[in-house]
């Protein structure tokens, strides 16, 4: 009796094996998938940030140079420092804190 509980389980497992390698299989499957996918999702964000990086900095050049200006033709080059507060009027809306420098 013991002896065919044991052959039963035997072949139980053995037909279990292949079952199991499948999941496996498909399991790494699907993680390879993934992977892909966020690396997909990755190399995307890294190239917006980075499209969004270059406008960014090329519109701070820009407000630079016009604040530059506005700071020569107010006879503000020699002051320590000065702070814009009003952002819309005299920095065109930009994210850079603009300001004179000495």
């Amino acid at each position: 009796m013991a002896s065919n509980v044991i052959n039963c389980l035997s072949l139980a497992i053995e037909e279990l094996e292949p079952c199991s390698l499948n999941v496996l299989n498909g399991f790494g499957l699907v993680v390879e998938e993934l992977k892909t996918s966020i690396l997909n999702v990755i190399d995307c964000l890294s190239l917006g940030i980075e499209l969004l990086y270059t406008t960014l900095l090329k519109r701070g050049r820009n407000t630079f140079s016009r604040v530059s200006n506005w700071c020569e033709s107010e006879g503000s080059r020699g002051q320590s420092e000065q702070r814009f507060v009003d952002w819309s009027r005299r920095c065109e809306g930009s994210v850079y804190l603009c300001g004179c420098a000495a």
